[in-house]
């Protein structure tokens, strides 16, 4: 998903592509994955037999909305430099300090 982003800029840099044809397909390609998330979550709810308010539904739509629009470009983000950085340090992820809980049982 982000080299295809990467290959898009870059045609639009040289002139390859139109902006503004771009951009509708862009839209166009967002409102696609969101309807996609929500018809999964709403069958779902259905299936389930969940019961959601009106203001809820207004909720997990603009969720969906935003998840398709910019979040999903964050998570490819994050997911393409975790991967560079994992490679970077030698196939290590490093090591985690571990510290000790005090688990102390209530009394009643």
């Amino acid at each position: 998903e982000l080299l295809g982003l990467l290959v898009v800029a870059i045609s639009m840099t040289f002139g390859l592509i139109n902006p503004v044809m771009m951009l509708w397909f862009l839209l166009l390609y967002g409102i696609y994955g969101a309807i996609l998330t929500m018809t999964a979550f709403f069958q779902r709810t259905y299936i389930q037999n969940l019961k959601m308010g009106p203001m809820d539904n207004l909720k997990v739509i603009a969720a969906c909305v935003l998840e398709s629009m910019l979040f999903r470009y964050v998570l490819s983000y994050v997911r393409v430099t975790a991967f560079m950085s994992y490679h970077k340090h030698k196939r290590q992820w490093g090591v985690i300090k571990r510290d000790e809980v005090n688990t102390r049982k209530a009394t009643k």
